[in-house]
């Protein structure tokens, strides 16, 4: 079988890429690669097991890399209304805490792991873990 895109890594980035994918472009086939046991492992740790996803108050001037202009046109790309919008679309509400921090709103990182397992195991993502 012909893989038309490999993601390297099953962590937040992969798993979201992957699905995002799936859900724009269906005949898609995807791959993840993770050297870890499972996907998504670190990502039910992060925000102390409650997974600050995004802030209501991104912007460009948060930023301090070495390249603003692809900081600039990812925010744009996928400003925090798609972000919503992504999440809602697994099943995934945020609620706003302080400073405009959006966390899910079980304020559980694990469910925000599973919402995205389960959505590239349903869109047919295929996920190749240490332990396959």
């Amino acid at each position: 079988m012909i893989t038309d895109v490999i993601i390297i890594g099953g962590g937040a980035a992969g798993l979201c890429a992957a699905v995002y994918l799936k859900q724009n472009k269906p005949s898609l086939t995807i791959r993840i690669l993770e050297s870890m046991p499972r996907v998504g492992k670190k990502l039910a740790l992060t925000g102390n097991g409650r997974c600050n996803i995004s802030n209501r108050n991104v912007s460009l001037s948060n930023y301090h890399g070495n390249d603003p202009q692809f900081a600039e046109f990812a925010l744009k790309a996928f400003d925090t209304a798609k972000t919503e919008e992504f999440f809602a679309s697994l099943g995934i509400i945020f609620k706003e805490e302080n400073g405009g921090k959006l966390y899910p709103y079980s304020l559980q990182a694990s469910s925000v792991t599973d919402a995205l397992r389960f959505a590239a195991a349903r869109l047919g993502v295929e996920i190749i873990t240490d332990e396959t």
